[in-house]
């Protein structure tokens, strides 16, 4: 496995992310494989590319949330795992 700070890096350069956005990529990472099992998400997968059904996407958004103490609109836009880094970032500013 590739050193984490090398993957924050290269990350950064290409999608222009922060830190921040990274651990909570990390977060969301290891919440998704609790729910849907053996992941390595990457901020350009889509849910879709993944496989992940609705319940699955539910189930993750609602481990954010109390996770992060935050609540997400009713209905969530997020098509990437990136936008949802950055939701989770609005939201605990």
């Amino acid at each position: 496995m590739a050193d984490r700070s090398i993957i924050k890096k290269k990350a950064r350069r290409k999608y222009g992310v922060t830190e921040k956005n990274m651990d909570i990529l990390a977060e969301i990472n290891e919440i998704a494989n609790e729910y849907v099992g053996d992941v390595n998400l990457k901020l350009d997968d889509t849910f879709d590319s993944l496989d992940f059904d609705s319940l699955d996407v539910v189930q993750i958004a609602m481990a954010v949330e109390k996770k992060y103490g935050i609540k997400f609109p009713d209905k969530i836009e997020a098509k990437t795992v990136g936008d949802l880094v950055k939701m989770v970032e609005e939201l605990t500013k």
